[in-house]
C-alpha cells in the first residue's frame, strides 16, 4: 500500500539531512499530501469488494447482509473520502427496505452533509419522514429534491400525497 501511494505523490520519501539528500539525489515533491498512518492501511481493494457485495445483497433482496457490508465498508474508510457518501446512500435504501425510516433519515443525512444534491437521498429522506409523518420536513425535501429534478413525476406525485395526509390530519 505504501509503495501505491507513494508511486501516485501522495506519499513522501523519509526526509534525509542535506547531506544526504545531495548524496543520494532525492527529489522533493512539489506538493506534500499528508497520509495518516491509518489512511495507509486502508484496504482500498476491500473497501470495493464489500460496496459490491453489499450491492448484489441488495440487489438480491438481501437487506441487513447489504447494510452489514456497507457498514464494514464505511468502518474501514478514512472519513474524508468521497465514497463515505455513496456507502451512506447504499445503506439508506438497504434501510429503507427494511423500513427502517429513523436510520434512512441519519443516513441520508450522512450523505447530504457531503453531497447536497444527492437527489435520491432527498428523496429517500422525504419518503421516511412522509412515513413517519413529519409531513413538512417531507414537503421540505420533496421540493429541494424536485428542483435538482425538475418534472419528475414521482417526486410531484409524493408531493401531492403529501399535501393530502397534512389536509387529512388538519381536518381532524
Amino acid at each position: 500500500m505504501y509503495k501505491a501511494l507513494r508511486h501516485a505523490n501522495l506519499v513522501t520519501a523519509p526526509t534525509l539531512p542535506q547531506e544526504e539528500k545531495r548524496a543520494h539525489h532525492v527529489k522533493k515533491p512539489k506538493k506534500r499530501i499528508i497520509i495518516t498512518p491509518q489512511e495507509e492501511q486502508v484496504p482500498f481493494d476491500d473497501i470495493s469488494r464489500l460496496k459490491v457485495e453489499g450491492n448484489t445483497y441488495y440487489r438480491n433482496g438481501h437487506f441487513e447482509e447489504a447494510v452489514r457490508a456497507y457498514t464494514v465498508a464505511l468502518a474501514l474508510l478514512p472519513n474524508n473520502f468521497d465514497e463515505r457518501a455513496i456507502l451512506h446512500a447504499n445503506r439508506a435504501a438497504a434501510f429503507l427496505k427494511l423500513r427502517a425510516y429513523e436510520r434512512v433519515i441519519e443516513e441520508t443525512t450522512h450523505c447530504l452533509a457531503s453531497e447536497p444534491k444527492h437527489a435520491k437521498s432527498l428523496f429517500r429522506r422525504a419518503f421516511a419522514n412522509e412515513m413517519l409523518q413529519n409531513y413538512q420536513l417531507a414537503i421540505v425535501d420533496y421540493e429541494t429534491a424536485y428542483r435538482f429534478n425538475p418534472g419528475s413525476q414521482d417526486i410531484q406525485e409524493a408531493l401531492e400525497r403529501v399535501r393530502v395526509s397534512m389536509k387529512g390530519l388538519q381536518g381532524s
